[in-house]
């Protein structure tokens, strides 16, 4: 039996297919350690390794075991694969902002919209409305100012660390717990973001 996967990036690849990231907000993620895993891409997802993957999947070890050896997921790959900072302070999510009200008033502030509430449950966020503000954006002039870039930057950055990173299986919506921690984005480079994807 080949298990059924399902992708969590929404349709981030999509938006950057049809809207390409400007070169200044490009380099606003390179700052902030994620340039990598822009740079992966949408990958493929092949059904029948990621089953045959969990069959050799040890819970008790974390490993996989296979006929010639064990392996595992480990730091080093992250940093390999996605450039991500391994080293760092940690990534500590913050569930303690309970109203709307103050979520709303975070994302005007880093991402420049404010969304309705209906748009949010709890401490998440309708991935449909993210999408929708995205997709209403014009693209970004050369005459742009640096906080327009950084809060375009922050937007994506927001996007690719709940909506690919750690994604979860909230389906629809996008857990706003890691997002007062874009609030400053010099130190968004900073953080352990490898350690808390593995």
């Amino acid at each position: 039996m080949i298990l059924n996967t399902r992708r969590e990036d929404g349709n981030f690849w999509k938006l950057v297919e049809k809207y390409h990231i400007h070169p200044r907000v490009l380099k606003v993620i390179r700052i902030c350690g994620l340039y990598g895993v822009y740079r992966a891409n949408r990958f493929a997802i092949d059904r029948s390794l990621i089953t045959a993957l969990v069959e050799r999947w040890h819970l008790e070890t974390h490993t996989f075991h296979f006929r010639t050896s064990k392996a595992t997921v480990t730091l080093q790959d992250l940093e390999v694969l996605y450039g991500l900072p391994v080293n760092g302070d940690p990534v500590l999510g913050n569930e303690t902002i309970k109203t709307i009200g103050n979520w709303q008033n975070i994302c005007q502030r880093l991402l420049g919209f404010i969304p309705s509430r209906e748009d949010f449950k709890a401490n998440f966020l309708k991935v449909a409305a993210f999408n929708a503000y995205m997709l209403s954006q014009p693209e970004l002039l050369n005459t742009a100012t640096q906080d327009m870039i950084n809060q375009k930057a922050i937007c994506y950055i927001f996007w690719m660390i709940v909506g690919m990173l750690m994604a979860d299986t909230s389906g629809g919506y996008l857990k706003l717990m890691y997002f007062p921690m874009l609030e400053d984005i010099d130190k968004i480079g900073s953080y352990s973001w490898g350690s808390v994807t593995l």
